[in-house]
């Protein structure tokens, strides 16, 4: 089958989850923007994902192409400027975190393609990598948080009790602390990522970066933040 045959084949089976997944965004943001737009962006994101699927690397299509649907349509509410500051927040913290399992599947992937070592690691490997992969969810949307505190936006928009805004103020200081002992490169990529709202893409353009690469370096960076936070508990 002609390279284009298998790419449109693709498309064409996988159109559902272009309409799955724009369904679920509409249900957050239905009020503001047209379903017809969400599928189009989602569309878009299929076919990008059919334009750069590498069957070889052992990941299934409906996997890879499912956060690069998400995204297409994350990306464009983005530039819908009607869309409430408050109903973005969520998206793009959801955003965030698609982001990072999407490098976590592709590096599982990549992991038990056939003819890799294998891990003798067993189930105990597993589990970990579950726990791990659950604190850097909880790490993105920490830093998620944190970075929209950064932009002044008020704790009660965020949906923040007065309580939990005693208990950031700490918290904000050890992700602080926490971000400034990771590598250069690593500290370089959240602040622009997270702080100042460059894609993922955008940020690692800065240095030097490809997509793929970009997305890699936000993984490794999410992680190590944890990695660096769990340290800074323990003293």
């Amino acid at each position: 089958m002609a390279q284009g045959d298998v790419r449109n084949k693709l498309v064409d089976e996988h159109m559902d989850l272009v309409r799955t997944t724009a369904s679920q965004v509409y249900r957050k943001v239905g009020r503001h923007v047209e379903m017809d737009d969400l599928i189009a962006l989602g569309t878009a994101g299929l076919l990008e994902a059919a334009d750069r699927f590498d069957p070889d690397r052992g990941a299934s299509f409906r996997t890879f192409a499912y956060y690069r649907i998400r995204g297409a349509i994350y990306d464009g509410v983005r530039s819908m400027a009607h869309i409430p500051r408050t109903e973005y927040d969520k998206l793009r913290a959801q955003r965030e975190a698609d982001d990072y399992l999407s490098a976590l599947a592709d590096a599982d992937a990549a992991r038990r393609t056939p003819g890799a070592p294998a891990s003798a690691g067993g189930v105990e490997e597993d589990l970990r990598a579950v726990y791990e992969a659950v604190a850097g969810m909880a790490t993105v949307f920490v830093t998620s948080l944190d970075a929209r505190l950064a932009e002044g936006r008020e704790p009660e928009a965020l949906g923040l009790s007065a309580e939990d805004v005693v208990a950031l103020r700490e918290l904000r200081q050890e992700i602080a602390r926490a971000i400034d002992a990771l590598p250069e490169r690593e500290a370089h990529f959240l602040r622009k990522h997270y702080y100042e709202g460059k894609t993922l893409q955008d940020a690692g353009k800065e240095l030097g970066l490809s997509k793929s690469w970009s997305s890699r370096l936000h993984a490794r960076a999410i992680d190590l933040l944890r990695d660096q936070l769990v340290k800074q508990h323990a003293v």
